[in-house]
């Protein structure tokens, strides 16, 4: 102890730095004043998500809490109600994530009051009275920046429900209405992106769309970020006026939409976008966007992140123009199961900067893994769910010299005598190989690191 006693105060944070949460919350603190001390600093802790599991008791999670008091991030997607005592040990929290907790109106004002420092709130609520209670609790809060509001299925939707927040939250810009369009009538909808159309600088919707939708979007100058999930529209699209005004817009995103929808919105509403966009993501189409992403990428020369996850039918035939977008830094084509060496060596030969790729759950040959390995400036490359049996990784040392991350399994299991090879020929590379009852929160949480494009 006398030895440790000796170092630094800011190597011994360094050091801290490295240890998980629960070693700081349970074991560190525990050695001595000192440690004690050094394990609740601000340098620690700002960036510190506790994420219990869903299983997790709610005791479990209780106990945890009353040892963080310095905590500034939670995110739960169980269903254990912890407000009341996150608000109390934990009033530090600017990031507070529950989409799964039914919380009471009382609890939520309570906790509104002691996290004074809270700037991004995820929460549930129901479309009626109770909801209405909940959305007038949140409007009055002058701190929160982010809100993505979640609902309990109900579609039958008190009127009233979104005012509170239109006319409140002097201070939002980051605005999900995960709780579905087609929840809310279309004068509610707009009247919210009319009162926040200059704060507004990210904005999800999940639903339904309509013609004075999109005008009111048109009217969000401020815009850098547009998602839209599980899309529906009644009206023809070529009744809805193009989107013109979205000078500042860099990512857009349709989830989970039908190929109808995919296929029209972009090129009909959004034509004079795609040159400034820097992020597009077209994840889980319902149909082949093959044809589409060949009037798509010639038109997106500044595109560094490329998302396609799920789409099943994504062949080569859709990356022949991949050429045209020279900066792709990101892409993901994970779940994408025809996707093959053909398009591989598209992306290969027709995108240099090409730094973080995923491929998981899709079938790797070798003569695909030989295109992968043309990609000589990847930092990150996630194989998770790949059968790399017949796969040589010993070629990555050789051949892909700027590796830093690697992701395989549980599907492969990388042999102790290659992973010593390729730890020896490349000592900065970080090797992740999941286990069948492996948490998959890593792998989920650097595909979302690099979606918010924050290095990890």
């Amino acid at each position: 102890m006398a030895w440790f006693d000796m170092i630094p105060n800011e190597v011994l944070l360094k050091i801290f730095s490295y240890l998980t949460i629960d070693d700081l919350c349970l074991s560190v603190r525990d050695v001595c004043i000192r440690w004690r001390r050094a394990s609740q600093a601000n340098e620690i802790w700002k960036n510190l998500c506790f994420s219990p599991k869903r299983s997790a008791s709610q005791e479990e999670i209780a106990s945890r809490l009353r040892h963080m008091q310095n905590l500034r991030i939670f995110e739960y997607y169980g269903t254990c109600n912890v407000i009341g005592t996150l608000s109390e040990y934990c009033t530090r929290i600017t990031v507070l994530r529950v989409s799964k907790i039914e919380t009471p109106s009382a609890l939520l004002k309570i906790t509104m009051e002691r996290l004074t420092a809270l700037r991004e709130l995820g929460i549930l609520i129901s479309l009626n009275k109770e909801g209405c209670e909940l959305t007038h609790i949140i409007g009055q809060s002058r701190t929160l920046d982010s809100l993505a509001l979640y609902s309990s299925g109900t579609r039958s939707v008190t009127e009233g429900l979104l005012k509170p927040i239109a006319d409140g939250c002097p201070n939002l810009n980051n605005l999900a209405l995960k709780c579905g369009g087609d929840n809310y009538s279309d004068e509610e909808i707009c009247y919210l992106l009319e009162c926040k159309k200059r704060q507004l600088d990210a904005y999800e919707h999940w639903g339904r769309v309509f013609p004075d939708f999109f005008v009111a979007i048109n009217e969000c100058t401020n815009l850098e970020k547009l998602v839209f999930v599980s899309v529906e529209n009644d009206s023809p699209f070529d009744q809805i006026p193009p989107i013109t005004k979205l000078r500042k817009l860099t990512k857009l995103v349709f989830t989970c939409c039908k190929f109808p929808v995919v296929k029209k919105i972009p090129l009909t509403l959004f034509p004079e976008v795609f040159s400034q966009l820097s992020y597009i993501g077209l994840p889980l189409t319902l149909g082949n966007i093959n044809a589409l992403m060949n009037k798509i990428l010639p038109k997106s020369p500044s595109l560094t992140h490329l998302t396609l996850e799920g789409n099943s039918q994504l062949h080569c035939k859709g990356f022949k123009n991949i050429r045209s977008c020279k900066n792709l830094a990101c892409l993901d084509v994970s779940y994408c199961s025809a996707f093959g060496k053909e398009a591989m060596k598209c992306v290969a030969e027709g995108c240099p900067q090409l730094q973080h790729l995923n491929v998981s759950s899709i079938p790797i040959p070798q003569k695909m893994f030989r295109q992968i390995l043309k990609c000589t400036k990847l930092n990150t490359l996630l194989m998770r769910n790949c059968d790399l049996t017949d796969i040589n990784l010993n070629l990555i040392p050789t051949n892909v010299t700027s590796l830093l991350y690697l992701y395989i399994g549980p599907q492969f299991q990388l042999a102790d005598n290659v992973r010593y090879e390729m730890k020896r020929a490349m000592p900065q590379l970080v090797i992740k190989q999941a286990s069948v009852s492996c948490d998959a929160s890593e792998y989920y949480g650097i595909k979302r690191d690099l979606t918010q494009n924050v290095p990890f």
